[in-house]
């Protein structure tokens, strides 16, 4: 391939997959990022309030309009987060109940 690989960059259809993994990817990574920032706090810091965590999300995600992210790669997002943070809501329950159910 060489020095022709700057060439794709001319092609429209291959710079808008490219432009699309990069959004998919950065949605990722911040769902990731909160989730351990908060999961962090939650450790060490006994910080209760997941309810933030989700505000703080959808803030940043609401905020990446003005950064051309596109609107269907937002509402994706935000719907993984959510299935997502439920999840992680129910693992923490069963453990909490299981840790109930051995100290009887």
């Amino acid at each position: 391939m060489g020095t022709r690989y700057v060439l794709h960059f001319d092609n429209d259809e291959f710079m808008k997959s490219v432009n699309e993994a990069k959004w998919n990817i950065y949605a990722v990574a911040l769902q990731d990022l909160t989730f351990y920032t908060f999961s962090y706090l939650k450790t060490n810091f006994n910080f209760e309030d997941t309810v933030k965590s989700k505000e703080i999300f959808l803030k940043i995600l609401d905020n990446e309009t003005t950064n051309n992210m596109p609107l269907d790669i937002i509402d994706k997002t935000k719907k993984v987060f959510d299935e997502r943070l439920h999840q992680m809501n129910l693992i923490q329950s069963i453990v909490v109940r299981n840790l109930m159910l051995e100290m009887l």
